[in-house]
């Protein structure tokens, strides 16, 4: 089903940290880490975030504990 999303259902950066109750640059984490997609951008280039995706990861988060713990970074080899 391809739906057409409504402006209100996009968020920005800060209110992604105010629903998962984590700092800005763990919102910035969690998209590097692939945990939180981009889902379009503002003229001005900030971030906007589908609210369906946020809630779905807030709810991934709190059925995994009461903490938000991100992956840690896979470690790559320099050898």
């Amino acid at each position: 089903m391809n739906e057409q999303y409504e402006p209100y259902h996009r968020v920005r950066a800060g209110v992604v940290s105010r629903i998962l109750s984590v700092s800005h640059p763990t919102v910035k984490k969690l998209v590097q880490r692939g945990l939180l997609r981009v889902a379009a951008r503002t003229p001005g280039g900030q971030a906007l975030f589908d609210l369906r995706d946020v809630q779905a990861l807030g709810q991934q988060f709190r059925d995994f504990g009461s903490e938000t713990r991100i992956p840690p970074e896979p470690e790559t080899s320099t050898s």
